[in-house]
């Protein structure tokens, strides 16, 4: 009798704690893994122009390069502890503390990146590939749909998009993470 109460007690407890697993939060939940890394300009090492935000208050605004030293082109640089051991970041525009994100996690090549609310999605992660810890370049890979930051056409003209493309390894896919004099070096790979 004790060991069929026992034994029943022990699987009520497996329910209830399985139950606790499939309701868990999805891995996208709010993440309070965030470390600050650095203050930024992140500069295109082809054009020479900084990533920008020209509505930097809105929702779904579109990002652009523009001249470095705007306000709305610093951003904050955090690292997203919760993947470690690999070492992703998030890209917080410090004009309206919104995040770099690729639109609605779209796979396709030539999606124009946007800001948006933070909301810990991996369309609002990226991986700093090939990061050269002297010169501090490299190539920024979006989590979600695993294309890069990519100044369209390898425009040289303030105002050009910055899209999501296919790895091509060229120079306009390259970014300078030019940090704030106080800040210190960036983003170890």
């Amino acid at each position: 009798m004790f060991r069929r109460a026992l034994t029943l007690l022990c699987a009520t407890v497996v329910v209830i704690f399985s139950g606790l697993i499939t309701t868990s939060a999805p891995a996208y939940a709010a993440s309070s893994n965030l470390q600050f890394v650095r203050l930024a300009e992140i500069e295109n090492d082809l054009s020479g122009f900084c990533l920008t935000a020209h509505d930097s208050s809105t929702n779904g605004a579109k990002i652009y390069q523009d001249r470095c030293g705007l306000a709305q082109d610093e951003w904050k640089i955090y690292q997203d502890l919760a993947y470690l051991p690999s070492v992703v970041y998030e890209f917080r525009n410090q004009d309206s503390d919104k995040c770099l994100a690729d639109p609605s996690s779209s796979q396709t090549a030539g999606a124009q990146f946007i800001q948006w609310t933070c909301n810990n999605f991996d369309s609002q992660r990226f991986w700093i590939k090939n990061l050269d810890t002297t010169t501090e370049l490299g190539f920024a890979e979006n989590l979600a749909s695993t294309l890069y930051m990519d100044d369209k056409g390898a425009s040289l003209t303030a105002g050009a998009a910055v899209i999501q493309w296919t790895f091509n390894g060229q120079l306009n896919q390259k970014w300078y993470f030019a940090a704030s004099p106080a800040t210190g070096p960036c983003c170890v790979e």
